[in-house]
Formats: C-alpha cells, structure tokens, sequence
C-alpha cells in the first residue's frame, strides 16, 4: 500500500507507519496517523511511556519550515515522570494513533486551535517515532520506581511517507 512504510530498525523495532487510506488532502482536511512498533530482537524491549511527541511532519524539500508535530497543538503539561518504561517480549507490538493538526479534548484544559497549526499546501514527510529505552537508560527514582533517563532515550524513527496537503 502506497500510505503504508515498514523499517526494521537495528535496534530491534519493526516500525509500520499507515497515513490514513490516501496520500493527497485537502487544506482543512483532518489526518489520521498510525504507528504500530513490533519487537523483532530476541530480547525484551523498554519504551518511554512518557513521549511526548509520535508523529511528526517536515517539508519534503528537506528545508526546516515549516513542521508540525503532535504536541504543537495539544495541552501541553510539562515534563513530568509519569509512569515507568513500558516493555516488549520479543514478538510484542504496541501502537500509537494521531491526528493531524491535532484532536481538541473535549472539556479539555488548553491546547491551541488546531486550525491555527495547519501547515500551508505543500509536500511533507511523516514520521512516526518510538522513544526505545536502551538498559543503561533504565534508572531508578527515589521512590524506588524504573523510569527513562530523557536524556539516554534513542529516538527510532519510522520510514518516512510523502504526502500533499492543499
């Protein structure tokens, strides 16, 4: 399928992108994204349960404007530790669905209007994004909970699927 890409990452992450059932959209239309991360190794795998951002967009032309991701438009809470690394068993998967420009909560606390972060017509690259939580990255808090060391976290990254918006 043309709205679908598959990477087998070396780390040990089988990354399926799907971008809703086309790959030309409209310049108001919504876009659903899901990324399904299976684990292939022959050993157990962490992620970080607190991610914040799965899905990104950048122009295809390879400039730095414009982009969006999916934390532009939501609620943004700050930083905190939520919960611990989330593992996969070998043949494991997980999965992660978003919307572009962004789903408003309803009765939610903020997050921006999410016609104000659409990106203007043009060809784009979306990617989907698994924060893997390599072993050394595995430390304990004082409260004697694991969690991901932000900054030991290995960004895996899909392959990239070319879209038009407008």
């Amino acid at each position: 399928m043309a709205n679908r890409s598959v990477r087998d990452d070396p780390n040990g992450f089988r990354m399926t992108l799907v971008v809703a059932d086309k790959l030309e959209f409209g310049s108001t239309e919504d876009i659903r994204m899901q990324l399904q991360f299976e684990n292939i190794s022959d050993r157990t795998l962490r992620h970080d349960s607190n991610q914040t951002v799965t899905f990104a967009m950048s122009a295809a032309d390879g400039s730095s404007e414009p982009r969006w991701s999916d934390a532009d438009c939501s609620p943004q809470t700050g930083h905190t530790m939520t919960t611990g690394p989330l593992e996969l068993a070998p043949g494991e998967s997980g999965s992660s669905i978003g919307d572009y420009p962004a789903k408003v909560v309803p009765g939610g606390d903020g997050g921006r209007d999410p016609d104000s972060c659409r990106l203007p017509a043009g060809s784009y690259l979306v990617m989907g994004k698994v924060d893997w939580c390599p072993d050394d990255a595995v430390l304990t808090a004082s409260n004697g909970q694991p969690y991901c060391d932000p900054d030991g976290v290995v960004h895996v990254v899909s392959a990239p699927l070319t879209i038009r918006i407008g």
